[in-house]
């Protein structure tokens, strides 16, 4: 099983949001938060409900596009 962490980024049903609360086992239920334009979104789900997202753990050298050019 991925291991999450309180403060991260996740996935869930294509929407992102922030991990806010990891309730210990056996439930091991998660609170999610996100911002709307219509104001918070509270979601409550499981560990296995969650994806990590793609861009914060797939490897990307962007050395060259970042490097000062002074």
């Amino acid at each position: 099983m991925m291991q999450f962490t309180v403060g991260e980024e996740v996935h869930m049903d294509g929407l992102r949001y922030v991990l806010s609360t990891i309730e210990p086992a056996p439930s091991q239920r998660v609170r999610l938060l996100a911002t709307t334009p219509d104001g918070a979104r509270v979601v409550w789900t499981t560990l296995s409900k969650l994806e990590k997202i793609d861009a914060y753990t797939r490897a990307n050298d962007d050395t060259e596009r970042n490097a000062w050019q002074g």
